[in-house]
């Protein structure tokens, strides 16, 4: 910005990020390539883009805008595909996706046209579009059974159990089962029954803007002027994807299990309280919501500088310029596939309680039994048991003199 090096847009992407920048107050946009750009530094020998922002504003100019998409849902192909699937169709017209952005600037000159000072302020705040508002995306599309039909992923929210094929149980008969827990609690075949993961999915992304600053300078002779710059940005955003689960992350299943049923042992193959099956679950997490993914950073820049000229020849200019990036981010509903391996290894305490196992031999005091076996079963204690949050966090600083 003004010919001087911004800061750090994001951990993972090194360079600057242009929501600083308040577009209103910019002037033109300079793009330098080759051995022109060098004199900003040996990152920028292959070229550098930098924005002057206008000088002297005087006054005072507010603006806002406000947009958003109005669509209405009419493609028949999409449609009859998720009627086939058994699926929630998208609304037939729908309001959605709108943006507001408000932006001020000000701006006053000394009386002798010496100084001037320009501060500005921005607040932008987009709304979410997701997958399930638009027809052709309710559900994700592909060839599966034939062209154009719906695909979906068999971790369903009523729980899957299976082994995937014929399995040995010992002592007893190869079997082969693929099954589901009905209302009733009943094991019962799952018949292709699947999940549609891609309804929750953001094709717009909700977002949150804040940014502010001024821009200052004061010509303390003909040839000395002093400067100063200040920027900050403040953006949160959340991206969102389908309810984790537990995607048959266990073996097997023990047969003297207190929370299964009779019918249900019998159907995945149990013939004795210490028989062991091979039997999957498969479990959509619909209880604990949709994984998403908290965004927010956080940026500052301070700048103060002397230029001017030496004789007709020479400039300078002489500056300190300071920026940092505070950066968090939080995944959200996630699930710890070990912790979900000890909540579905559940006993008897001798009392009556069904416990998970490490819970009984203390190997795992914290574990909370995660009941798949009954409708209604899950507590959000098993729920935080089970889940695993997601943190990151950095802090960039950069110092140029």
């Amino acid at each position: 910005t003004n010919g001087h090096r911004m800061g750090f847009g994001d951990p993972f992407a090194l360079a600057p990020d242009i929501n600083q920048i308040p577009g209103n107050l910019i002037e033109r946009v300079e793009i330098l390539t080759g051995g022109a750009s060098s004199t900003y530094g040996s990152d920028a020998v292959a070229g550098v883009v930098n924005f002057i922002m206008k000088r002297d504003f005087e006054g005072f100019q507010f603006d806002a805008q406000y947009s958003g998409y109005q669509h209405k849902n009419d493609n028949q192909d999409a449609q009859d595909a998720v009627e086939e699937a058994g699926y929630e169709q998208a609304p037939n017209k729908v309001n959605d996706g709108e943006m507001v952005n408000l932006n001020a600037i000000w701006g006053i000159s000394s009386a002798d046209g010496r100084a001037n000072v320009t501060a500005y302020i921005g607040y932008r705040e987009i709304k979410a579009i997701r997958h399930s508002e638009r027809d052709y995306s309710a559900c994700a599309l592909g060839d599966g059974d034939g062209v154009g039909s719906c695909l979906g992923s068999s971790t369903i929210p009523q729980g899957r159990f299976t082994d995937f094929g014929a399995s040995i149980v010992p002592g007893g008969p190869d079997t082969s089962f693929d099954l589901m827990l009905d209302s009733s609690g009943d094991f019962v075949p799952r018949a292709g029954t699947t999940y549609n993961y891609g309804p929750l999915n953001y094709f717009q992304r909700p977002d949150e803007r804040w940014t502010g600053g001024m821009f200052a300078h004061y010509d303390i002779t003909d040839d000395m002027e002093a400067y100063g710059e200040f920027q900050f940005m403040d953006d949160r955003s959340l991206a969102q994807i389908a309810p984790s689960g537990t995607f048959f992350n266990n073996n097997d299943l023990n047969c003297d299990n207190p929370l299964m049923s009779q019918q249900q042992l019998t159907a995945i193959g149990c013939t004795g309280p210490d028989d062991r099956v091979p039997a999957y679950v498969g479990k959509r997490n619909v209880e604990g919501g949709p994984r998403y993914d908290d965004l927010t950073h956080t940026s500052w820049r301070s700048l103060i500088g002397l230029r001017g000229n030496i004789g007709d020849n020479w400039t300078y200019d002489a500056f300190a310029n300071y920026a940092k990036l505070n950066y968090t981010e939080v995944y959200n509903n996630d699930l710890s596939i070990s912790n979900i391996i000890k909540a579905l290894e559940i006993v008897d305490d001798g009392n009556g309680n069904a416990v998970c196992r490490s819970f009984l031999d203390g190997s795992d005091p914290l574990c909370v039994p995660y009941n798949v076996f009954q409708p209604g079963g899950i507590t959000q204690e098993a729920i935080d048991y089970i889940s695993l949050p997601l943190y990151s966090k950095a802090n960039m600083s950069m110092t140029q003199y």
